[in-house]
């Protein structure tokens, strides 16, 4: 017979390997043996998450959160299911829980811990955005690139909610920094002829466009762009 460390080991390896039955079976009955184990709770929402089994892994994420409130990944990945099923204020709660749980043990916090709480912070400026709160992504996005600087993906959403929210020189500058350390970003570029249309010249983001041509040929949202003007 099984013993329970075993159990969790090779519920945890089926999830790695993207096994989600086998991951759900084995981890369910490690989570039947060790019921207050808040990690196990955990691997077993994930699991019935990517099973499609979305309220389950609720009920599971939420077990997890109950017997250590201050789970940061359970937090982050209940509003992640959350966030799926369209309950987007309930997402966005668990993001803030998530964020501040990792903020409480950000001091002296090393390169992979900083750029764990980096992410926190990025996906929760995404639920923002995505739900029109402009400001406040600004500000998650921004505690982001705090952490993580090196993180462009991050700083090309923040210059985008600046562009969403009309503060087209706040954008230009981010933008503008990614294009300092990748001057090959056509994302970047694609992003400066946005703020040059923003302004009404068109012909500079016509220049900056067929720059991106040059850069990725073929590229068809380049095509996109230069259609619209």
């Amino acid at each position: 017979m099984r013993d329970g460390r075993g159990l969790i080991d090779r519920g945890r390896a089926a999830l790695a390997r993207g096994n989600w039955a086998e991951a759900v079976g084995s981890l369910t009955e490690a989570a039947d043996r060790f019921p207050r184990y808040a990690d196990v709770r955990h691997w077993l929402g994930l699991a019935l998450h990517h099973a499609g089994r979305s309220e389950e892994a609720l009920e599971q994420l939420g077990a997890a959160i109950a017997l250590n409130p201050a789970f940061a990944e359970a937090h982050l990945n209940r509003g992640l299911v959350l966030n799926d099923l369209g309950r987007l204020d309930e997402a966005r709660a668990h993001f803030v829980r998530a964020a501040e749980s990792e903020r409480g043990r950000a001091g002296g916090l090393p390169r992979a811990a900083r750029h764990r709480l980096a992410a926190l912070h990025a996906e929760l400026g995404d639920v923002y955005r995505g739900s029109g709160l402009l400001a406040e992504a600004v500000r998650e996005y921004a505690r982001a690139l705090a952490l993580a600087p090196s993180f462009h993906d991050v700083r090309l959403r923040l210059a985008r909610a600046h562009l969403d929210g009309g503060s087209t020189t706040l954008a230009a500058s981010e933008f503008g920094k990614v294009l300092a350390a990748t001057p090959q970003s056509v994302q970047a570029r694609l992003g400066l002829g946005l703020v040059h249309l923003q302004r009404g010249d068109r012909d500079r983001a016509r220049a900056v466009w067929r720059e991106c041509r040059d850069l990725a040929p073929g590229d068809p949202l380049v095509e996109v762009y230069l259609a619209s003007v």
